[in-house]
């Protein structure tokens, strides 16, 4: 069972890195929103990929280039979530001049990277070597400048989490509009209910789950036994990298406007 749940990470993540690519190789003839969408399934995926190296693959060499030094990206998951959601509902894909700050967490978190990201390769895999040994180190492993790992995990989860319900807000906010409804065509409401519905579900299982651990006295015994549940909450990951399959016309750009008759 667990060689079968890490095939379908591994099939997950790479068909969300291939699904990226696509999306941009069809910009130009498709929605630029779609810009946002692309980044989110290639970070999701990068982070189902290296979970999946973590707990199933267990390569110290694979896994050495990966984890600490790609974290401050998983801070651009959530914005991308958000940003791509209110372009479509906006029709207008630009960034304001607040939206700035949706990159304040970003950014720091690159400079507390930013001395593990130029340590020698060896020194990564010694650490990652450790987590493929025993993962209960996860919350111990110090990958950061100024930040502490087990405030990392707990901040990261949180982060995508709090953007989540983001977007969930801005898609009610924005559906109780009659001149919006009247404009989006019912796939483009179907595809942003599913693609918001399932990312609640992923990010705030997550969430629980560290939040659960992080809140047990012995964080090391609490890791191990919520392994099982954290492959549960793969589920939704597999589901949100297969959603194309029922909205393929994501990939061109869906049709924002319905057709009027007279």
């Amino acid at each position: 069972m667990n060689h079968l749940v890490g095939d379908f990470i591994l099939f997950a993540s790479l068909f969300g890195i291939l699904l990226s690519l696509l999306l941009l190789y069809y910009i130009k003839r498709s929605s630029k929103s779609n810009i946002y969408l692309a980044i989110f399934f290639f970070l999701n995926s990068i982070y189902g990929l290296s979970a999946y190296i973590l707990a199933h693959s267990g390569s110290a060499k694979l896994l050495a280039p990966l984890y600490g030094t790609i974290a401050p990206l998983f801070f651009l998951l959530g914005p991308a979530g958000f940003f791509y959601v209110r372009s479509v509902l906006s029709n207008d894909p630009r960034l304001r001049k607040w939206d700035m700050l949706h990159f304040v967490p970003f950014l720091v978190q690159l400079v507390n990277a930013l001395p593990y990201i130029f340590t020698p390769y060896a020194y990564k895999v010694q650490n990652v070597t450790q987590l493929a040994n025993d993962i209960g180190m996860i919350p111990y492993v110090k990958t950061g400048w100024f930040i502490t790992p087990m405030v990392n995990y707990l901040f990261r989860p949180g982060h995508i989490f709090i953007y989540a319900v983001g977007q969930s807000i801005v898609l009610y906010k924005w559906m109780r509009k009659d001149e919006v409804l009247m404009k989006l065509k019912e796939i483009v409401i179907q595809w942003l209910y599913l693609f918001t519905v399932v990312c609640l579900i992923l990010f705030g299982g997550f969430f629980a789950v560290t939040v659960w651990i992080y809140t047990m006295e012995d964080k090391y015994a609490a890791i191990h036994l919520g392994r099982p549940l954290m492959k549960i909450s793969f589920v939704p990951f597999i589901l949100l990298n297969g959603l194309i399959f029922l909205f393929p016309k994501i990939l061109y750009g869906l049709p924002r406007r319905r057709a009027f008759t007279h």
